[in-house]
């Protein structure tokens, strides 16, 4: 038995962050902020995947219609990028680095009472509401 061994050269590229060393072992030529830049956008759509499967159930097939599994996917999909925009426009930045599932605990599943006049709509929250201050900043900042 004969063996073929190729010669493989790698590009080792240190970075430093916080005391915590970190080596990418690539088999680029790009120069070590490019190779950094590029993990780091492949980390991010790796992180959006996993929130979409697991946060928004978008993996999950609920019908037996192929189609119709297609078009719930697509509006999973646009519920899922209109709430990312939403992060975007509107939350502070540790409020936006938190998931689906966190941002739904503190601000969705609210205790409330709406209460309709004859020309607006309150909605009444607990005084002591740990998120009150944001959920304030976001409903006055909205316009």
């Amino acid at each position: 038995m004969c063996l073929n061994l190729k010669k493989i050269e790698f590009n080792y590229h240190f970075y430093q962050v916080q005391s915590t060393n970190i080596f990418f072992i690539t088999n680029t030529d790009l120069p070590s902020e490019k190779v950094i830049i590029t993990y780091e956008k492949r980390g991010n759509a790796e992180n959006y995947i996993k929130e979409a499967k697991y946060d928004m159930y978008v993996g999950h097939l609920i019908l037996k219609s192929f189609w119709a599994n297609e078009a719930v996917f697509q509006m999973m999909m646009l519920s899922y990028n209109l709430f990312l925009l939403f992060k975007f426009d509107f939350l502070t930045i540790t409020e936006y680095r938190q998931q689906i599932k966190t941002f739904r605990l503190k601000y969705v599943f609210l205790a409330g009472k709406i209460i309709k006049t004859a020309r607006s709509v309150i909605m009444k929250i607990c005084e002591n509401y740990p998120y009150r201050k944001v959920y304030e900043t976001v409903w006055y900042n909205r316009s």
